[in-house]
């Protein structure tokens, strides 16, 4: 919500409408901000766009990809993607506790006809240690948006920004995680799990196993660990 209330306090910028996918989106919206607040089914953004027609569409969180009449219709949509593109386009960017990655951030670009693939407009890094979790990432993404997006709005608005083409030989879009990935090798040691481990969440997708056909569940963790570690390792 810091996000939301920021972008609202761009005086450079009119917020026209808020749109959430679902009711329940929208029951978790603050009363008091101040612009509509629209839910928009599947195969009806356009008609929920028309309702307040702006000059950009800002797509945050959003988890569906846009049809070709939207596309047409817009002048200008900005994606913000979870992930340092053209790494882990699509819904993946979990992977990158899997893969050891030591970095990960925001990227905002223009959405074209693919999934994730138009010019780069900015990108946010910071940096993942050995003890982030699949949990301590998704905090680490929630909180960059607060700086990120109102930043890249006032880049637009103020300064300009020249789109960079994605560089397809670097580009990798791997399959969403499901809870059905968070079976491992027990005959693998610890040092080989533990990535897979900590990108596994403890309560609603633990890593495990199974012994005798009864399902053992894995959860690592330290104990020493300081006030803002406490969804890490």
């Amino acid at each position: 919500m810091n996000c939301i209330r920021r972008v609202l306090g761009l005086k450079s910028w009119r917020v026209r409408q808020i749109v959430v996918m679902s009711e329940w989106e929208k029951t978790q919206m603050p009363s008091d901000l101040g612009v509509p607040i629209e839910v928009s089914q599947q195969g009806i953004e356009l008609a929920t766009w028309k309702k307040n027609p702006a000059d950009l569409l800002l797509s945050v969180g959003w988890h569906r990809i846009f049809r070709q009449d939207i596309l047409e219709a817009v002048p200008l949509i900005i994606n913000i993607h979870p992930s340092l593109l053209p790494k882990y386009r699509g819904w993946a960017y979990n992977w990158a506790v899997v893969n050891g990655d030591r970095e990960h951030g925001l990227t905002a670009h223009i959405v074209d006809q693919g999934v994730d693939t138009g010019p780069i407009l900015l990108q946010r890094v910071f940096s993942l240690s050995k003890f982030d979790t699949y949990r301590s990432l998704t905090r680490k993404l929630l909180d960059a948006h607060d700086d990120f997006v109102p930043e890249l709005l006032e880049k637009i608005q103020h300064e300009g920004i020249l789109p960079v083409a994605q560089n397809e030989e670097m580009a990798s879009a791997p399959p969403r995680r499901l809870p059905k990935d968070s079976l491992i090798d027990p005959t693998k040691t610890l040092v080989e799990l533990y990535d897979q481990i900590r990108a596994s969440d403890p309560e609603t997708f633990p890593a495990h196993f199974f012994v005798e056909g009864k399902k053992v569940c894995i959860k690592l963790w330290r104990s020493e660990k300081g006030p803002d570690e406490q969804d890490m390792i």
